[in-house]
């Protein structure tokens, strides 16, 4: 082979290597990298009240989470809350469906502690929680990256 068909060969194919690598552009992992969850609010709050189930007095801790996500789809994967010192709650969802992007998404509950928390005036709780950001793009879609978010403060004890 001629010396100067080896040059324009390797031209060739440097040129087609250069083109082709500006077409890769970023991977999904580096895209779900700006995607974040959003609490928009969270509040707790501790009632001493009858319990209905046993009749008893027992410690409520009702709560509200309000959240979004930004970027990508997102869904919380694993929470829990709990009053240090007593009883608390969790939950783990295992593949559940990813959240829309931009959307408000509230969710209410409470827990019951079992005990009166007589001689107590404040509770510390704590709330957890994570989850994965997804790409939605393609048929299936799949995990990207996650997120994390956490909570600690002292509430007052309403009687």
């Amino acid at each position: 082979m001629p010396l100067q068909s080896i040059k324009t060969s390797t031209v060739i194919l440097l040129a087609i290597i250069i083109g082709g690598c500006s077409d890769i552009g970023t991977s999904p992992e580096e895209e779900a990298l700006t995607g974040s969850f959003v609490m928009d609010s969270y509040s707790v709050a501790c009632t001493v009240k009858v319990n209905p189930i046993n009749d008893s007095l027992w410690a409520y801790l009702p709560f509200t989470l309000r959240y979004h996500f930004e970027g990508w789809p997102g869904t919380i994967n694993y929470f829990t809350i709990w009053a240090e010192n007593y009883e608390g709650t969790g939950l783990h969802l295992d593949y559940a469906y990813p959240d829309s992007v931009g959307k408000i998404y509230i969710w209410s509950s409470g827990f019951w502690v079992r005990n009166a928390l007589i001689d107590v005036d404040t509770l510390t709780v704590q709330c957890y929680l994570n989850g994965p950001f997804w790409n939605s793009k393609g048929e299936e879609p799949r995990f990207l990256g996650g997120f994390e978010w956490t909570n600690r403060q002292r509430i007052p004890v309403h009687r």
